[in-house]
């Protein structure tokens, strides 16, 4: 019997030991790949931006640095996280304050969805290599996802992705630059009104769920912000003029956004009655801006900039 356990528990070991090896790779390969290419800036303090721009895929697609940097003579970073709320991008903007030089300004792209939460942890891969990071680790257990096993027997996450685990071990190897600029990335589409068609299959419209706890915390970081001297610019990007109406409580969501603007005397630049707005041409479906659009924007928005930013 106690050679049986003992090699069982050299097996084990060995087992654990290849896992630990396999697990290390992988994360050192996703933390080298395009997927992962804003979390490593912000974690090996490459940022340092005077401008930092955030937001969900409306700030990641439609706000470029280039133009921004070029404009106003500044150095912007587009933090924007793709299918995340509010409360992700608050636990962003936490671990760039941990790991950069406080930015002198602030662009917070403001929707309909900011103030929602999300249930499950969408693009989940992309945390992958940073579950040992405490503020990662708080961050995500906020989300259904990973469990306790996750954080604590090697390469266990990896089961929830098995696509990443390989495409991390790949990456090692053979990474793939990235395609984006200062973390954003425009999108050379053209129209798809599969938003819209998701909408008229809703006659009664659709109600935004905003979250009392996001909502709470959303102040919270104003605050903090006007504590630490970081001027916040509140943004709502254009969006199509036809998907608007479908947002029934739509009024009552803006009037959140005004209010913070009022009670922190920030400003609050509204797009979404732009000429931009009423025009497909410029979209690539009824949130998200095309490349052509990005430039009509980033020209406003450069111009609109230009006087609270000296």
């Amino acid at each position: 019997m106690t050679t049986f356990l003992k090699k069982l528990g050299i097996f084990l070991a060995g087992l654990a030991l290849l896992a630990s090896a396999l697990q290390l790779a992988a994360d050192r390969g996703l933390a080298k790949s395009a997927l992962c290419r804003e979390w490593e800036d912000l974690f090996s303090s490459r940022i340092n931006a005077d401008l930092l721009i955030q937001g969900s895929s409306r700030a990641w697609v439609q706000f470029s640095p280039k133009v921004l940097d070029r404009a106003l003579g500044l150095n912007s970073y587009n933090l924007g996280v793709d299918g995340h709320n509010f409360l992700m991008q608050y636990y962003r903007f936490r671990l760039y304050e941990k790991y950069n030089q406080k930015p002198r300004y602030l662009i917070q792209n403001i929707d309909m969805l900011t103030l929602e939460k999300r249930k499950d942890l969408y693009a989940l891969e992309q945390f992958l290599p940073y579950l040992d990071r405490p503020l990662v680790h708080e961050a995500v257990s906020h989300y259904q996802g990973f469990e306790p096993i996750d954080f604590l027997v090697p390469a266990a996450k990896y089961r929830h992705s098995k696509t990443a685990a390989i495409f991390g071990l790949k990456e090692c190897l053979f990474p793939t630059p990235s395609t984006k600029y200062k973390g954003f990335e425009a999108q050379d589409k053209e129209w798809d009104d599969a938003f819209l068609r998701y909408y008229a299959s809703h006659p009664g419209g659709v109600r935004v769920q905003v979250d009392p706890a996001t909502r709470v915390l959303f102040d919270v970081f104003l605050s903090r912000c006007a504590a630490r001297g970081i001027k916040v610019i509140l943004v709502y990007a254009p969006e199509y003029i036809e998907a608007q109406g479908f947002i029934v409580n739509r009024a009552e969501v803006l009037a959140i956004f005004r209010e913070f603007s009022r009670r922190y005397r920030i400003p609050l630049l509204d797009y979404s009655h732009s000429f931009i707005s009423y025009d497909t041409r410029y979209f690539y479906n009824s949130q998200h801006l095309n490349a052509r659009g990005v430039d009509q924007f980033n020209t406003l928005l450069a111009r609109d900039l230009a006087p609270l930013v000296r």
